[in-house]
This record gives C-alpha cells, sequence and structure tokens, in this order.
C-alpha cells in the first residue's frame, strides 16, 4: 500500500511538473511588444474608394474598418505568441483570455521595380483567406 501511495505522489508530481513547464514554455513566446516590421500604417483596399487601416506601435494598435458597410474602429494594447513555423505572429487583447485571435505577418514583393512590405493578416484558422495590407494607399491588387 505504501508503494501505491508512493507512485500517486510520483505522478502528481510529474503532472504538476509537466503543466508548469508547458506554461513556462508558452510564457517564454509571449511578447507586449510588436516586432519592428509591424510599426507602421497598413492599407487594404476594399472598394468603392475606401481603405482598411490597421497601425501598429510598439505596444498597441489601431484599426479602421469597412465590413457590411457598416466602419469600425479599434485601439487596444496586445500581445503576441509566437513566431509560428510559418512566421506569424498572434494577436490577442491584452486581457482576452479566449478566442481565436489575428494572425500577422511581414513579408516582401516587388511592385514596380522595387521591393514593398506587405503585413499578411488573416483571422482564427482561416489560413486560406490571407489579407494583405501595403503601407501605401497606391498599392491594391
Amino acid at each position: 500500500m505504501k508503494k501505491v501511495g508512493q507512485q500517486l505522489l510520483a505522478a502528481s508530481l510529474v503532472l504538476v511538473g509537466g503543466i508548469a513547464w508547458g506554461q513556462q514554455a508558452v510564457q517564454a513566446r509571449t511578447s507586449y511588444t510588436s516586432p519592428k516590421s509591424f510599426r507602421h500604417t497598413w492599407y487594404h483596399y476594399v472598394g468603392h474608394g475606401k481603405y482598411d487601416k490597421m497601425t501598429f506601435s510598439k505596444h498597441a494598435y489601431s484599426s479602421d474598418e469597412y465590413a457590411g458597410g457598416e466602419h469600425y474602429h479599434e485601439h487596444r494594447k496586445f500581445k503576441l505568441f509566437g513566431p509560428s513555423k510559418s512566421g506569424y505572429w498572434s494577436l490577442y487583447g491584452i486581457d482576452q483570455t479566449a478566442g481565436a485571435g489575428n494572425n500577422f505577418k511581414v513579408t516582401t514583393r516587388t511592385f514596380g521595380g522595387k521591393r514593398h512590405a506587405i503585413l499578411n493578416n488573416y483571422y482564427g484558422y482561416y489560413t486560406s483567406d490571407i489579407t494583405h495590407y501595403y503601407r501605401f494607399k497606391t498599392h491594391h491588387q
């Protein structure tokens, strides 16, 4: 009986240690500071002469977006997780405890013989529906 108690105690310690270690690994990938490549104002053409706009600062972001004929504005501090194996950072509100989050990655593309940065964004797990934001309003395709 004493041996069973010791085994239960050992199993409990392994379980608690594994959970604590897993949380530390996640914490190491959490950031409250945006990568420098994100820190710009980005535009996405939505049609009819209107652009969605997203601005990243060091510790916050704001967005102005059009959806269903309505205009939405958001400004909040964030926390980032990542980057993932594909280079995306997952963005959540600083107090957000649930939800899918937005995912961002900056890449480059050539327009008119010059390289330009592009902010790639998708929501949740919809990796097939990536929105591209550009640093200038003239870049829309």
